[in-house]
Parts: C-alpha cells; sequence; structure tokens
C-alpha cells in the first residue's frame, strides 16, 4: 500500500510541476505561439516541426517519430493545429511523469528503498525538472531522454546485454547525448565480456554516424562551436546556471563524490557500491565537458543528464548522515546560521536584480528573470545555510582517517 500511496504522490506533484512550468510561468506548452517558437514552426501549422530541418536537431528522431505518430494515428487526416497540439503537450506530461517514476525505481532497484520517494520528490523538483518548459531550458525530447537513460543504467547494472543494446539503440535517437549509455557500459560493466561491449559501442557510433549521413544536405548551417562560443562569452551565466542545474544538490553530492574519490570502496556504506558509484567520475567529466564545449550552459537540462547519478549520490549521503543532520538542524549554529544568510541573500538579491533583468533583455527569447532569479537564490540560501554542517563533515572525516 505505500508502494502504491508514493507512486500517487510522485504522479501528483509531477503533474503539478509540470502545469506550474506551463501555465503559471507561461511555459513552451502554455501557448501555440510558444511552442511555434520551440519547434520553429508557424503557430498555425505546429506540426512542420521546421526545427527538424536544422542540425543537430534533425538527427533527434525519436520523439518527433512518437509525437507525430500519436498525431497521425488519431487526425482523420486533415491539419488539425489545435489537435497538434495538445498531442504535443498530453506526450511531454507523460513523458515527465515517466522519467520522475524511473528515478524511483532506479533507486529502489539499487537498494535504496527508503530513500526511493525522496529521490523521485528531489528529482521533480530541481530547477530543470520545475522551470522545464521555460526559456533557457528548451526541453523537447529531454524527458524521454532521462528515462532511456535510467533504464540503460539499470540494464548495465544487472548485466541485461538485450537492455543495453535496446537503451543504446533508442538513446541516441533520441539524443546524441546518450551516447554516454554505451560509453559507460564499454567502461565499467566488467560483468560483460569485452567483446560485447566494444559491439554495442560500435552499434552505437554506427547509428550515430548513420543518422547524420542519411539526412546530409547542401547547405548545412551547424555550427558545432556556437556552443563553446557562448559559453566563453557569457561566464557570469555559465556560472549561475550551471548551479542552478542542481542547486542545492550539488554541494551534499560534490562532497559525497569527494569521500568517494579517497577510497576505493565503500566499507563505510550502508548501501552496496552499483554502477552509479563505479561510473560517478567518468558521466561526471563527459557531461560537464561535452556540454561547455558542444552545448549551452544555460540551457540546464543537459547538465541534468546526471541526475541518476547526482540523486543517487545524494540519497546515499544522506543515509550515512541523517543523524548528524538532524543534530544540525536543531543546534545554535544552524539558527545562527539561517538567520545570517537569510539577512545577507535578501539584500543580495535585491543587489542583483537589476542586473538579471538587463542580462535577461539581451536575449533574444523572453526569459522570466525573476522567476530564475528567485529559483537561483533560493537553492543558494539552502546551500549556504548547511555550509558549516558540510564543513564539519569533511573536517570530521579527516580527523577519522
Amino acid at each position: 500500500m505505500t508502494h502504491v500511496k508514493n507512486i500517487s504522490l510522485l504522479l501528483a506533484l509531477t503533474t503539478l510541476t509540470f502545469f506550474f512550468s506551463n501555465f503559471w510561468l507561461d511555459g513552451s506548452l502554455n501557448r501555440k505561439e510558444n511552442l511555434s517558437g520551440e519547434l520553429k514552426s508557424p503557430p498555425d501549422s505546429l506540426s512542420r516541426w521546421k526545427i527538424a530541418e536544422q542540425a543537430p536537431f534533425k538527427y533527434r528522431v525519436l520523439h518527433r517519430a512518437i509525437v507525430v505518430g500519436s498525431y497521425q494515428l488519431i487526425n482523420d487526416g486533415n491539419e488539425d493545429n489545435k489537435l497538434f497540439f495538445n498531442v504535443y503537450r498530453f506526450v511531454s506530461l507523460v513523458f515527465q511523469l515517466i522519467a520522475v517514476l524511473s528515478v524511483y525505481f532506479f533507486c529502489r532497484k539499487l537498494e535504496l528503498t527508503g530513500s526511493a520517494l525522496a529521490a523521485g520528490i528531489l528529482f521533480c523538483l530541481l530547477p530543470p525538472m520545475l522551470l522545464a518548459y521555460n526559456v533557457p531550458v528548451h526541453t523537447r525530447e529531454d524527458m524521454l531522454g532521462y528515462t532511456i537513460l535510467i533504464w540503460g543504467l539499470l540494464a548495465i547494472e544487472f548485466n541485461q546485454t538485450v537492455g543495453i543494446m535496446v537503451a543504446t539503440i533508442f538513446g541516441v535517437a533520441c539524443r546524441e547525448t546518450l551516447l554516454i549509455l554505451p560509453l559507460v557500459n564499454l567502461l565499467h560493466n566488467t560483468k560483460q565480456p569485452v567483446l560485447t561491449r566494444l559491439i554495442i559501442t560500435v552499434v552505437a557510433g554506427s547509428e550515430f554516424l548513420g543518422l547524420r549521413w542519411i539526412q546530409t544536405t547542401e547547405n548545412q548551417a551547424y555550427n558545432p562551436w556556437e556552443g563553446l562560443q557562448w559559453n566563453l562569452e557569457n561566464l557570469s551565466q555559465v556560472l549561475f546556471f550551471g548551479f542552478v542545474s542542481f542547486g542545492a544538490a550539488w554541494v551534499p553530492t560534490l562532497i559525497r563524490l569527494f569521500s568517494m574519490s579517497r577510497t576505493n570502496d565503500n566499507k563505510n556504506d550502508q548501501i552496496k557500491s552499483n554502477i552509479v558509484d563505479q561510473s560517478w567520475l567518468t558521466a561526471l567529466v563527459l557531461i560537464v565537458v561535452t556540454t561547455f564545449i558542444g552545448g549551452i550552459f544555460n540551457e540546464i537540462r543537459l547538465l541534468y543528464l546526471y541526475s541518476p547519478w547526482a540523486v543517487v549520490i545524494m540519497m546515499k549521503w544522506y543515509a550515512n548522515g541523517k543523524l548528524k543532520l538532524l543534530a544540525y538542524w536543531r543546534s545554535r549554529l544552524f539558527v545562527f546560521t539561517f538567520i545570517t544568510c537569510l539577512v545577507t541573500l535578501t539584500f543580495g538579491f535585491l543587489y542583483v536584480l537589476p542586473v538579471g533583468k538587463e542580462i535577461a533583455d539581451q536575449s533574444a527569447y523572453k526569459i522570466p528573470y525573476l522567476a530564475w532569479l528567485i529559483v537561483g537564490f533560493f537553492h543558494l540560501f539552502l546551500a549556504t545555510i548547511h555550509l558549516p554542517f558540510f564543513w564539519q563533515t569533511i573536517y570530521l572525516g579527516d580527523k577519522q582517517r
């Protein structure tokens, strides 16, 4: 019964965040005009999906095939713009629900049953999900991508060769960043023969190149260095959105990673090692480096590809330190830190607000800068009020070694 209640709670919470992102903050799925901007199609003909004519978007065929296929399945053959809009919106909600539930089942399968609900809630409420359909996140096929990634990691964890192959094939067809799946399998699935891992990697690479060869046209306006150029020219936004991608969750995650980097085993863990523990560094380096070189940092859905690792790592950290954390929350140090940070960051927010508006006004898109600044400062507040506790954790951890 508890399992059913957990699933029901996650479904309700995810639906609320979906409506918050779209209907309260006027996200891309609130109005046809907004979605036309995401798909680069005329507002009265969304099904043309003109963004699919451009690289690299045209290589991401899976999500488009599902949306267009669903639309054509229930359409009478005539152009129905309203129907397409509603189908796109419904499919987006379904994939967001499935992505959140996948995190829940991911943790249960990794024997984090007691933390599975908290993991699902955390994944659902972090900024890339809470503001998923608002500029500059530009969520399209990403919810499907998170789902494929999570189930692909589970297939690697339990060495299910067919599952790994299926997740790889669907993943590369969803978006190129899911090449991380065969790479993680190649480097960390020691239960699988090397030849099998190589074959899966070759299949992924062949699919990646094949999609580009099949859809090659004479006029390729895609600049592969556009993301790198933007990141180098907008380092302030790189830092801000890099932090906002996981918000306050960065701090315990990085501390846990720091602790894991100093030991080759998990003797002090209450939960056994798994694919997340084995591949956390590979995934972190690949995702951060490829996002900086080939993506744009303020599209924080790209960094959020690390969420399966970050959420599990944070849950394992909490399982080991929750009693100490509860004691910190009852201490005078916490009360003092809470009040100090509240006053300091309130003045900081009021100072930065005009700067944020100026940056937002320079964008070609309508950015809800106020919402992003509120979210950013809220997570900064959550992070700073716990810094004394995290420092004590590191300091005492070193003392005990």
